[in-house]
């Protein structure tokens, strides 16, 4: 077998600096942007996907785009109809980095590249894909385009508001595939005039079903991400992820009287401000309650945010009658979130009590409240990224994600999926500093390309239902002609 070159280190650099070129520049008030505005199905990031797509012919590859808008770069293996796929997600979330998700997508590329130079023969397919909308700050939920090429998606998402720009995700993605939903029996007024309704999403939603992905031909999803944590740092050196934490994410409203704040005497107050207040620290200490020093140690604590908190038709004279606390409780441990739901509904019921007010607690998805972790230890994966990492010295060669990704949705699909992180300079992310530097992408890259090549070596023939062995076509459920 043909072993790929090395890593190419300029092209990962060049890549980084021209992924930062697909910002936006200013709010809708004219003023300045910092970092990286890159939001999911805005201009900016039909951008970085173009690019994408014309690095992916660059180079020779297949390059179909599916309904969500991802970019997908497709090299042949020698017959057999499976892939290993990996990438990463190109948008950011407001004022964010340019190092999130885009460094996966430039490992995917940088892998790319390197195999193509040494035109290295593998028996799967190797597949680098571009996710769309990874971020759940434009449209309230998470992995939109891995979603839709896996299937996790339903009307009532298509049917939701972009929160940064006019339209529905429906909407956009009408618009984006306007030249393809003529033979999904779309008229001219449905793409382009039609308002985004319940039997619309319906009808685009059999579109998207078309080409989602044959998860029985993925022998495995590979992605590397920056860690958005300080640990790597500070270690020196990359690590395999051994799980992806779950979350219940829910919001408290405390509802008291409007008195006035000077002349009503504090005891005889029905007060909301500090009934929150006092919340958010009760819910702090129950979090470090439920952790051990091993959790510590492993990076296994079940972790709690404050991550908004207002008071609706206050005043700077009136006491805090109406507040909402809304919280983000991560774990990998499914029993701890459940556990932590639990008692920390007799915690605010006690201090509704105690101070007089009402209490609603509001789960962010009512149907199912606990969106649960997932592990990602299959065991030929695990092994090779053990291997790989104790060959380079390697400290900590399994670490959690506090963070959700694109991953979580390949293992929930049953795929056979790995991760590594990458420092980031000093664990700062969603936020404009946020940096990794070139040498540890080109790590990250190095190791993603050698747990590939392994991999390969390893993967047993699959996907007996793929359209034709050997097409790299074979991974999707069909690909309409023309892309």
């Amino acid at each position: 077998m043909v072993q790929p070159l090395q890593i190419n280190r300029q092209y990962i650099s060049d890549l980084i600096g021209k992924f930062s070129d697909f910002s936006r520049k200013k709010d809708d008030s004219g003023n300045a942007l910092r970092g990286t505005t890159r939001l999911a199905y805005s201009d900016e990031e039909k951008a970085a996907a173009c690019f994408l797509r014309n690095e992916f012919k660059r180079m020779g590859l297949y390059s179909p785009r599916d309904f969500a808008g991802n970019m997908y770069g497709i090299r042949k293996g020698d017959g057999r109809p499976s892939a290993i796929l990996t990438g990463s997600h190109l948008d950011t979330v407001w004022e964010g980095g340019n190092y999130d998700g885009a460094v996966g997508v430039v490992c995917a590329l940088a892998v790319m590249d390197s195999l193509q130079r040494s035109n290295a023969k593998t028996k799967n397919a190797i597949a680098a894909v571009g996710w769309r909308g990874e971020e759940s700050v434009s449209f309230g939920f998470p992995y939109v385009g891995a979603s839709a090429a896996l299937d996790f998606i339903d009307t009532e998402k298509l049917l939701r508001e972009h929160k940064f720009i006019s339209g529905t995700l429906l909407s956009r993605l009408t618009r984006l595939n306007k030249n393809r939903l003529g033979d999904f029996g779309f008229s001219y007024d449905e793409i382009y005039n039609a308002q985004s309704n319940e039997q619309l999403a319906g009808k685009f939603l059999k579109a998207l079903q078309s080409m989602q992905l044959l998860v029985q031909n993925l022998s495995a999803y590979l992605e590397v991400h920056i860690e958005q944590g300080p640990v790597l740092e500070k270690e020196g050196m990359l690590s395999a992820v051994s799980a992806i934490s779950g979350n219940y994410r829910f919001t408290v409203n405390f509802l008291g009287e409007a008195d006035h704040s000077g002349a009503m005497p504090m005891n005889y107050r029905m007060d909301a401000g500090f009934a929150a207040a006092e919340l958010a620290l009760e819910f702090e200490r129950l979090a470090a309650s439920m952790n051990s020093p091993d959790d510590h140690q492993k990076l296994r604590e079940l972790r709690i945010s404050p991550v908004e908190m207002k008071t609706v038709q206050g005043g700077p004279t009136t006491v805090a009658w109406n507040m909402q606390v809304s919280f983000d409780v991560r774990s990998c441990e499914n029993e701890k979130l459940a556990a932590f739901r639990q008692k920390a509904a007799g915690i605010a019921d006690a201090i509704a009590a105690r101070r007089g007010v009402s209490i609603k607690i509001s789960p962010k998805t009512p149907n199912s409240p606990i969106e649960e972790s997932v592990s990602l230890g299959h065991p030929l994966i695990s092994s090779i990224q053990e291997e790989v990492l104790s060959a380079r010295g390697a400290s900590r060669i399994f670490m959690p994600s506090g963070a959700g990704h694109d991953a979580k949705l390949f293992a929930k699909a049953g795929v056979p999926t790995g991760m590594y992180f990458i420092p980031c300079k000093d664990g700062r992310s969603h936020r404009p500093d946020e940096f990794s530097s070139t040498d540890d992408i080109l790590v990250g890259a190095e190791v993603l390309q050698e747990t590939i090549m392994k991999l390969d070596e390893c993967t047993p023939r699959n996907g007996s239902d793929a359209i034709s062995a050997g097409k790299p076509s074979c991974i999707f459920k069909s690909v309409p002609e023309g892309i």
